[in-house]
C-alpha cells in the first residue's frame, strides 16, 4: 500500500528471529485475526489447523463474538485496554517491574522441537524481493535479547536458525545484523522486549551503525 500511494521509502528494516521462521509460525492467530482473506487462510491452513484452530474457528464462524472489542469500540468511542497509548500509568500498573528472566519460560515450550518453516522463509523471500523491485534498501536485524532468553535459543535451535539463513543468503545475499547481545539485562522490561532505558540506548547503536552509513553510502551515490 506504500508503495501503491507513490512513495519509496529509501530503507527497511525487517525485525528477523528464530521464533518468527518457526513452524508453525507463532502468533500467526494476529495476522488471521488482522489481515488475512480467505485465500490466506486457505494457503497458511497447515500452520493455522497446527497452532491456532481455535482463533480460526472463532473468528471465520462466530466473527461478532471475535471481534467484540473492536464492535464496541465503534459502538461506544471508548477503546479497549489492549489498544491503551504507551505510557499510560494504568498499563504501566498492569505489566509490573522490569524483569529480563519473564516470559523465557512461555517461550522455551512454545520453541521445544524446533524446526524452520519452509513457509516463513518463503514470505521473507517475498519481503526481499518486493524491496529489490521498488530499490528499497533491506536489511534484517535480530533485535537485542536478554541472556536468559540467548540461552534458550543457543545450540540447537541457533544452528537451525543459522544454517537455514545461511542457505538463503547464498541463494540471494542480503544484509542480516546480530543484535542479539548488544543490550546488558538492565535494559529489558521482559526476556524479549527493551525497557524505556534499553530502547533508548538501542536506538543510538542502531542509527550509529545502520542508519548512519546507509544515508551516507546513498548521498555519496
Amino acid at each position: 500500500k506504500v508503495l501503491e500511494a507513490g512513495l519509496r521509502p529509501k530503507l527497511a528494516v525487517i525485525e528477523l528471529t528464530p521464533e518468527w521462521v518457526r513452524y508453525p509460525v507463532p502468533f500467526i492467530n494476529g495476522q488471521l485475526l488482522r489481515a488475512f482473506t480467505w485465500r490466506d487462510v486457505g494457503a497458511w491452513l497447515p500452520e493455522l489447523l497446527t497452532g491456532t484452530k481455535r482463533t480460526l474457528l472463532c473468528a471465520r464462524l462466530f466473527p461478532v463474538y471475535c471481534y467484540r472489542n473492536e464492535l464496541l469500540t465503534w459502538v461506544t468511542g471508548r477503546a479497549p485496554p489492549y489498544l491503551a497509548a504507551p505510557g499510560d500509568p494504568s498499563q504501566a500498573r498492569r505489566h509490573g517491574k522490569d524483569d529480563p528472566e519473564h516470559g523465557a519460560g512461555r517461550w522455551a515450550r512454545r520453541m521445544r522441537g524446533y524446526r524452520v518453516s519452509e513457509r516463513a522463509l518463503r514470505v521473507l523471500e517475498r519481503v526481499l524481493d518486493r524491496c529489490r523491485e521498488a530499490e528499497i534498501d533491506c536489511v534484517f536485524a535480530e533485535p537485542p535479547l536478554s541472556g536468559v532468553h540467548r540461552e534458550l535459543l543457543a545450540r540447537e535451535i541457533s544452528t537451525k536458525f543459522d544454517e537455514a539463513l545461511a542457505r538463503e543468503q547464498r541463494e540471494r545475499s542480503f544484509d542480516l545484523l546480530d543484535f542479539s547481545a548488544r543490550l546488558p539485562d538492565d535494559g529489558f522490561h521482559d526476556s524479549t522486549h527493551g525497557n524505556r532505558s534499553g530502547a533508548e540506548r538501542f536506538s543510538v547503536i542502531f542509527a550509529d551503525e545502520v542508519i548512519e552509513p546507509r544515508w551516507r553510502a546513498r548521498q555519496r551515490r
